[in-house]
């Protein structure tokens, strides 16, 4: 760019010493008439004064003055170009002095990197191809994975459908059993035995305060799975526990079995619409300590409110709680 900007101030250099012709200024008008009169001048004789040299007019004076103020101008623009020509070939001199480290194996590395770029073009695509590949697996896969959970929600459909027949084929197959004539009865008393363990519990309240409640179980969990039983079941506030009524002591299952009794055949005879009197009572009171005595006939007593009762007893602390009694020792003498 340099020797350019040189090669154009050369031109200009070259320009400004050959001055372009310059168009030669109009005359006077009164020059071009006085050119157009032919004057006759008389012969002059040949002397031997030496001639004078020509006079310049005013015009041809200002041309010259001109053309000499141009061609100092040009002087020195001429002197400036030469200044810059002579900066500018130094310069070119530096730069030509220089000397430029250049890797002469630039093209074999050029053509080695050429070469990776090729190599990793050809990976690129083949990896772009397992890529699509992949994808078509996966779009499949995705798709038996879609059959497969429609499959499975099947089959948890079906499978709640088959526990679901298997629940009610054991109810109906618990109900047919419970409906066999053998079963009847016992089905009968498993619709009253709500009934039967809250009138239980109503009857025993008079004995220690209310302490214990009644409730029946016919059914328990075994080895092999539900088994048919019937039980007498007395769960004690006190303790926190329920036990069969077969373990407490005699008075106490005599209490219990009583009033269990006595549930059992006030169901019935709601049930029939019948009534029986008078009721018969022997020797009910004989496992009952002399201590509970009074606990077990007031039981008696709120229960028999309506109905005669006959009670049989060999227990001499009964009599007091028995509004009329009859001595058969003291019968028999009077007989005899």
């Amino acid at each position: 760019m340099l020797i350019d900007a040189l090669n154009v101030d050369k031109a200009s250099l070259k320009a400004l010493v050959q001055p372009t012709a310059k168009q030669a200024p109009e005359k006077p008008q009164a020059l071009i008439k006085l050119e157009g009169t032919v004057i006759v001048r008389p012969a002059i004789l040949d002397t031997s004064f030496p001639s004078k040299p020509a006079l310049l007019s005013t015009f041809e004076v200002n041309m010259l003055h001109d053309e000499l103020e141009e061609t100092k101008s040009a002087g020195e623009q001429i002197a400036v170009l030469q200044s810059k020509i002579e900066q500018a070939s130094d310069h070119i001199a530096v730069l030509k002095a220089k000397t430029y480290r250049i890797d002469g194996s630039l093209g074999e590395k050029l053509m080695q990197v050429q070469s990776s770029i090729a190599a990793k073009r050809k990976e690129w695509s083949e990896h772009n191809t397992k890529l699509a590949t992949i994808d078509a697996r996966i779009a499949s896969m995705q798709e038996r994975i879609s059959g497969l959970q429609t499959q499975q929600q099947a089959i948890l459909k079906a499978q709640g459908d088959a526990e679901l027949s298997a629940t009610l084929a054991e109810r109906w197959k618990y109900i047919s059993a419970m409906l066999q004539p053998s079963k009847i009865p016992a089905l009968e008393l498993e619709l009253l035995l709500d009934s039967i363990d809250a009138e239980a519990t109503r009857i025993i309240e008079p004995y220690q305060g209310a302490r214990f409640a009644i409730s029946t179980e016919t059914q328990s969990e075994g080895k092999a799975g539900s088994v048919d039983r019937f039980d007498i079941m007395v769960y004690d506030s006190e303790s926190g526990d329920s036990r069969s009524f077969m373990k407490f002591s005699p008075g106490q299952k005599a209490f219990f079995s009583d009033a269990y009794v006595k549930a059992l055949v006030r169901q019935r005879n709601e049930r029939s619409n019948r009534s029986y009197a008078p009721i018969i009572m022997d020797e009910s009171d004989g496992p009952i300590q002399p201590e509970l005595i009074s606990e077990y006939y007031e039981m008696q007593r709120r229960y028999w409110t309506d109905t005669p009762v006959l009670v049989v007893s060999h227990s001499p602390a009964s009599h007091e709680h028995i509004e009329h009694t009859i001595t058969v020792d003291e019968l028999l003498k009077e007989t005899l």
